[in-house]
């Protein structure tokens, strides 16, 4: 379990590129989703991307599926007490987009944890990502497997 917990947060690691693929739907607006390579022998890694809210109210990211994923959750990366990082499910308040705002999921912070992986993720892969918005519905996008 330790080990698995390890390859998670290493997964949900460091890093600002941003990608240039996007997708919208009633408002919102996916930019640059990119994920991180199956580390080995495991079977999670984590999904970024950034969220612009063009709408004229608050919309909340309620939850995310992928055929990648046998699971997946929406979670954070935070530093502990005992200075060591630390996930947990993400609060619904950090998942909401103001109007007019954006929110980033990205490395060392809030993320798609792809658990259960049925394939291997390797560089130059790509893969559907379908994020779920109390307002805006369903808007899809394609994450694209990067070191960063």
């Amino acid at each position: 379990m330790s080990l698995l917990l390890v390859a998670g947060v290493t997964a949900c690691g460091d890093d600002d590129d941003e990608g240039q693929s996007t997708a919208s739907s009633d408002g919102i607006e996916l930019i640059g989703a990119w994920g991180r390579p199956t580390p080995p022998n495991t079977e999670v890694t984590a999904f970024y991307v950034n969220i612009s809210n063009n709408a004229t109210v608050p919309d909340q990211l309620v939850g995310a599926t992928s055929e990648a994923c046998g699971m997946t959750e929406l979670h954070n990366t935070t530093m502990g007490d005992d200075d060591v990082m630390q996930m947990a499910p993400a609060s619904p308040e950090a998942l909401t987009v103001a109007a007019n705002a954006s929110l980033s999921l990205a490395p060392n912070g809030l993320h798609v944890m792809c658990m259960q992986v049925v394939e291997s993720l390797e560089v130059g892969d790509e893969v559907g990502l379908d994020l779920e918005f109390a307002e805006a519905g369903t808007v899809s996008t394609t994450v694209v497997i990067d070191e960063r």
